[in-house]
């Protein structure tokens, strides 16, 4: 039974790539999922109101996540700009792992703008590639949350140990992405379910709408990398 699941996830990632990135299903798709984003931040906004750091932060990351989904190197602008405002709104909450993972995340894109202009294909967008070490990768996040829990215990901080998992997920799929990785998506959906508990239980419900957006981008985001993957970088 087993390796007949397996049989059927190789034949379904195999027919991924035989989509172009320019074929018709695949551009309705992405608008499908682009419009469902925007949407649902629009949504949030006016709920949670317009003119405040969590609104601003949530916009700022739904056009960086669209932009890494789209491999367009411009989502660092966004990226950026995003983890600045996201210091800020996490400090204020007394999430000091994610207001950490605020400055990593902006160093982390200072090293991610080198590698993904030197990968680039014909049309100047990102190449991407899926070699993951999967024990090395749950390791290092076991690692990293024990690291971050003890931290963020000590500062006093809200949801410690949901914390540190979200914190340590989202190090490593930062990194992969960072890397080019598409299985970096699949650690990131991880992170922002957790991250969707925790804002809605704080009250912050703009960035828990953020990263229910996220969650679709995730998707979205995991089938255009597959779908311009290894065929191109191996």
């Amino acid at each position: 039974m087993e390796h007949r699941r397996l049989n059927a996830l190789y034949l379904a990632e195999n027919k991924l790539h035989q989509v172009s990135d320019d074929s018709k299903g695949l551009k309705l798709f992405n608008y499908f999922v682009t419009f469902a984003m925007v949407i649902v931040t629009v949504w949030g906004s006016f709920n949670n109101g317009w003119l405040n750091l969590a609104n601003l932060m949530s916009w700022l990351g739904l056009i960086g996540v669209i932009g890494i989904a789209y491999r367009w190197k411009g989502n660092f602008l966004f990226n950026m700009s995003q983890n600045v405002v996201g210091f800020i709104v996490n400090t204020r909450a007394k999430l000091f792992g994610d207001a950490a993972m605020s400055l990593f995340f902006f160093g982390s894109q200072v090293w991610g703008i080198k590698d993904w202009f030197g990968h680039q294909d014909n049309e100047g967008k990102v190449t991407t590639h899926s070699k993951t070490n999967w024990k090395q990768v749950s390791i290092m996040i076991l690692f990293l949350s024990v690291g971050i829990a003890i931290v963020s215990y000590f500062l006093g901080g809200n949801y410690i140990i949901l914390d540190a998992v979200t914190n340590a997920t989202a190090i490593i799929a930062q990194t992969m992405h960072m890397n080019r990785n598409k299985n970096g998506w699949i650690i990131w959906t991880l992170t922002n379910i957790i991250s969707i508990y925790m804002f809605t239980s704080l009250g912050v419900t703009q960035v828990a709408v953020m990263y229910t957006v996220f969650c679709f981008n995730n998707v979205r985001g995991w089938i255009n990398w597959t779908v311009a993957g290894e065929q191109e970088e191996v």
